[in-house]
């Protein structure tokens, strides 16, 4: 076991990618996460690979922070661990030295998560908007729904921003923009920053289950029809990266019809069946189940 920790720890900054998206600040040997920066996980010198979390107290190696993050029991933060090795083995012939070009990464990731959480902070409100529009032409009427938290519309560049953050810690990590015409037609989409979800039901409406879909709109529609609570998970990769989180007991994935969004959707609902929790997929007039 201790093997396989030195071995994750070789690559801990690939690692922590891959679990806990960009750090909230990083210094020469330690990555912080957390609001505060409460996590602090060294990614150099004789402790690479240990955390320890300042405010619960609790700390550990790369296998415990799996084991949290996941919510999974010893054996399945195994596996876990060896697949996330696999990956970044995949995404390079050569062994990269950890700490110096992650590094870098990492700040760049910062500097483009700053930039996004700017262009969010000066957003306007949607409802008056060519963003209201763009909705209400997909027949989604926002006018009774509460999702200025994490819909907003940039007067700047015409689009239709929502805010991303950290499935597991909440912390904001980007925007996904829908850019629109003068006539409130879509352009495109672009994301700003790390990726996250849109937490379209806020924390204190989730309990003990949770939908979660991958478009804006699709969790609109949703929460429209009176379903709730329900995240956007904004892309099919990241659907099939979504994180076993340890407080829901239940999840329901809306998946898309296409072929990335069903392969998503039955990959994310087999990871949370393994960890112990209940998982349904739902697709329009469908529901799929996944032994």
């Amino acid at each position: 076991m201790q093997d396989l920790s030195t071995i994750l720890a070789s690559d801990v900054a690939g690692i922590l990618s891959q679990l806990l998206g960009s750090p909230t600040s990083v210094s020469r040997n330690e990555f912080r996460y957390g609001r505060r920066g409460s996590l602090a996980i060294a990614v150099a010198g004789p402790k690479r690979g240990l955390w320890f979390d300042h405010e619960a107290g609790t700390g550990g190696d790369l296998i415990d922070l799996i084991m949290r993050v996941h919510g999974v029991k010893f054996q399945r933060a195994i596996e876990i661990g060896r697949d996330l090795m696999s990956t970044l083995s995949q995404r390079s012939h050569q062994r990269t030295p950890s700490f110096p070009v992650n590094h870098s990464n990492a700040g760049e990731r910062i500097r483009l998560a700053r930039i996004a959480l700017a262009i969010w902070d000066r957003r306007k409100p949607v409802l008056g908007t060519k963003a209201e529009i763009y909705l209400a032409s997909r027949g989604l009427k926002i006018d009774r729904l509460d999702v200025g938290h994490v819909l907003g519309w940039d007067p700047v560049e015409s689009a239709m921003l929502a805010l991303m953050t950290d499935p597991v810690t909440s912390i904001p990590r980007g925007i996904h923009r829908t850019f629109l015409d003068g006539n409130a037609r879509k352009l495109g989409r672009k994301m700003l920053g790390g990726q996250g979800v849109v937490r379209l039901s806020p924390d204190e409406d989730v309990s003990d289950a949770l939908g979660i879909c991958e478009g804006v709109e699709d969790g609109l529609a949703l929460l429209i029809s009176g379903w709730q609570p329900v995240w956007s998970a904004t892309s099919a990769g990241a659907l099939f990266r979504f994180p076993v989180l340890r407080a829901i007991s239940c999840l329901t994935i809306f998946a898309d019809r296409d072929r990335a969004g069903l392969d998503a959707a039955r990959a994310c609902a087999a990871r949370w069946r393994a960890s112990g929790s209940d998982a349904a997929i739902v697709v329009p007039g469908v529901i799929v189940n996944v032994e």
